[in-house]
């Protein structure tokens, strides 16, 4: 074995690397070992091992031979492994017959691996190149037979005369052989072409010898900012799309830049009839490269000459430039590559409600369906962002914390040990990662199981506030400043699930065709207001005014998100510094737009209206003709009224006995919410406590045989909850297998509890 394990007596043998060898043998026949009777020499030997196929996808598959390949971190080029049943083998690329084809061939000679870098001139053994271009050469002999040989070779190796650039993400043909005696002609049978592809992984940003791409999205994801770089002097361009037909070319010369919109042509690039640069582009010219940077929708609407650009899925994107430092476009004289390319989308705030707001940084959620997990979205205007759950400082954090790296998306779950750079979980319970950079920071997203089951995440509970840590920063991995502008704490609320079986009002005030405002009231003290306008502009409604913007409490959308403000005058409303409402959605078709969210019938925020149950509530909207938010014009708005109507209901409230502690209330509600007779009942529970808190029905002076409804932490670890139980005991009540109980609010007060 390489390594017996046996430290005392035996060395660990090495691979790839030489070690010194003593070998000793007899000089006088004897069998007894005398080493004072021997012939003696050291030499440096060197075993080499079976190279790594980790990874490798299988390029060329025939019987006796098989070629692989695995592209680089910089997909500038790959390693490339043949295995063969032969003494020698060979790989030809861009050629299909050995008539000035570049060839990689090699076999073990004296256990040594030898790979040659050649030019083949006809049916002959090839010719090394000038210039070898392989490294880390690797391979040995296989027990049983054959030879497994692997080295390094970069895509375009600059070497024109000798080797053959290898295209990526498009089929070319290649030629393979192997035989039994190197030098030696290969049979009919052991040798053959195949057209293959090299696919190189999915990228986000690109770092190429000099050339280098970036870029960035708007927040409605309909415009893309691009950001090139090329070491020419010259043109530079991006093709987009499989056949690279929607091309975006440009060049520097003094003061001058020019970016244009164009289509494949033959040699050379086309311009559209319809230039599609968003903009004024921009762009210099130092030390020998150019820079330019433009704008480009995401679907320009031309379908003639642009492809739509995906969001969250890979295409083919190709970038060329001058090799001769011209400012005319010449495909004869270019460096090119082609590289499979995604650009990542801002997550959609559709839904999400908003619970933190500073500035450089926003954090807001959305709870799953099963309310078991939720989707977290951080918005930052640094390079980094992170949010620590349950905690007021680094000492021992539940830390998420991310960045975009190279244009992905990467966020880690961590525990803290203090003000350092957290370590990373055993287990990563985040999931779903998304985001990218924006014009004003980043943005990242990513789901999260409330309760993970790991021992190192903290449990979020539901209804109940809880504290977290946030952070955001420059440098992905240090610290955050030194000021409490970029990190602080705060203590936030996940709203659990609304009963919306349980609706105490609901209609609709239908303003015209395709225009209306709906509402259910819910038992929870929620409103969710709908509002829908013929428009596919941005759109808008506010309360507490029926004659004037002023005094409104305004609700529009801006960016695809919800906008909580106040009318101060006829101009545009001022934000309210802290925004209310949350399940937010939008959604455009056929020219009308529905905007819908959910928020509580009051606030207890001045800046908001506060809904009354019964009473008639003063309204405005308005819309607009593009998704700008500005100016409605003097058609677009208008003024209403509506009334919360209640549906009936039979209400009463619990005497308690003399004696009972001070404090204690039970007050409930009975519904039949559909008209079906399956009448539900509200109850609403205060208790002179801040810890847990229940009630049971059906007996009396007794637990036993209870139907008992307890609200907080059945085990220290479990969120706080409402638990359905029957009391069989007067003891500690057990959980019944259905639970029939829905909480639909938890409000915890200075001494008492609800």
């Amino acid at each position: 074995a390489l390594s017996t394990g046996d430290s005392t007596d035996d060395v660990i043998i090495p691979l790839d690397q030489p070690v010194k060898i003593t070998y000793k043998y007899s000089s006088d026949n004897s069998d007894t070992v005398d080493y004072t009777n021997a012939t003696t020499n050291t030499t440096y030997f060197r075993i080499y091992s079976n190279p790594e196929t980790t990874g490798m996808t299988t390029l060329i598959t025939q019987t006796g031979y098989t070629a692989s390949y695995k592209v680089n971190s910089a997909a500038t080029g790959a390693t490339w492994v043949i295995t063969s049943t032969g003494t020698w083998a060979g790989l030809g690329f861009g050629a299909t017959t050995m008539t000035n084809a570049d060839m990689a061939y090699g076999t073990i000679t004296d256990g040594a691996p030898v790979i040659k870098d050649t030019k083949a001139t006809g049916h002959d053994v090839p010719a090394d190149d000038a210039t070898n271009n392989f490294t880390n050469i690797k391979g040995t002999s296989l027990t049983g037979g054959g030879i497994v040989l692997a080295f390094d070779r970069l895509f375009d190796t600059g070497d024109a005369t000798g080797d053959y650039i290898i295209p990526v993400n498009v089929a070319f043909d290649a030629l393979w052989a192997f035989g039994d005696t190197l030098g030696t002609q290969h049979s009919n049978t052991n040798r053959g072409t195949t057209s293959v592809t090299i696919t190189t992984p999915d990228v986000s940003a690109i770092s190429d010898n000099g050339f280098t791409l970036a870029y960035t999205i708007k927040e409605d994801n309909s415009e893309i900012t691009w950001k090139v770089t090329a070491p020419t002097t010259g043109w530079l361009s991006l093709a987009f799309g499989d056949n690279g037909s929607d091309i975006i070319y440009g060049s520097v010369n003094g003061s001058t830049v020019t970016v244009k919109d164009a289509k494949s042509g033959s040699p050379n690039p086309v311009d559209d009839a319809t230039e599609n640069i968003v903009g004024t582009p921009t762009g210099s010219e130092s030390g020998g490269n150019t820079t330019l940077t433009f704008v480009r929708k995401v679907d320009t609407g031309d379908s003639t000459d642009d492809v739509v650009l995906p969001l969250d899925a890979s295409f083919m994107l190709t970038y060329m430039y001058s090799s001769n430092n011209s400012d005319t476009v010449d495909y004869g004289n270019a460096n090119k590559k082609i590289v499979n390319f995604k650009i990542y989308s801002n997550p959609n705030l559709s839904g999400t409600t908003e619970l933190l707001s500073k500035a450089g940084f926003t954090l807001s959620y959305k709870l799953s369906s099963d309310s078991q997990s939720a989707t977290w979205v951080i918005k930052s205007t640094g390079k980094w962002a992170g949010v620590g759950f349950g905690a007021t400082s680094m000492a021992s954090a539940d830390v998420a914390y991310g960045t975009i790296a190279d244009g992905v998306p990467v966020v880690k779950d961590t525990k803290t040990s203090g003000h350092k750079v957290p370590a990373d979980d055993t287990t990563n319970n985040i999931t779903n990662v998304l985001g990218t950079n924006t014009d004003s920071g980043i943005v990242l997203q990513f789901d999260r199981k409330l309760n993970t089951g790991d021992s190192e995440d903290f449990v979020i509970p539901l209804d109940t506030s809880f504290d977290i840590i946030w952070a955001f920063g420059d440098t992905f991995g240090s610290a955050h400043g030194d000021t409490n502008a970029d990190r602080g704490t705060a203590s936030i609320e996940i709203e659990g699930p609304e009963d919306k079986e349980i609706v105490r009002s609901e209609g609709t005030k239908a303003l015209g065709a395709n225009h209306s405002i709906a509402w259910k009231v819910y038992e929870n003290d929620t409103i969710k207001l709908t509002y829908t306008a013929p428009t596919a502009g941005w759109i808008g409604i506010g309360f507490g005014s029926s004659t004037s913007m002023t005094g409104a409490d305004f609700y529009y959308v801006k960016d695809n998100a919800l906008v909580d403000a106040k009318g101060t005058s006829n101009d545009a409303p001022a934000v309210d510094a802290t925004q209310h409402g949350s399940d937010f959605s939008v959604s455009t078709t056929n020219n009308v737009t529905t905007m819908s969210f959910t928020r509580a019938l009051n606030t207890g925020d001045n800046d908001d209206y506060a809904f009354v149950p019964g009473n008639s509530i003063p309204a405005l909207w308005a819309y607009g003709e593009t998704t700008t938010f500005g100016n409605h014009g003097s058609t677009n708005r208008g003024f209403t009224t509506f009334t919360l109507v209640e549906k009936a209901y039979t209400a009463g409230t619990a005497t308690f006995p003399s004696g009972a502690p001070t404090g204690l209330g039970l007050k409930f509600r009975g519904y039949d919410p559909d008209g079906n007779d399956d009448d539900v009942i509200v109850f609403e529970f205060t208790a002179p406590t801040t810890g847990w808190l229940g009630i049971g029905f059906g007996v009396s002076e007794t637990m036993i045989g209870g139907d008992i409804l307890y609200y907080g932490k059945p085990t220290s670890s479990d969120p706080l909850q409402l638990v359905d139980m029957k009391a069989t005991a007067n003891s500690a009540p057990t959980k019944d297998s259905v639970q029939d109980g829905k909480l639909l609010k938890y409000t915890p007060g200075t001494n008492t509890s609800t």
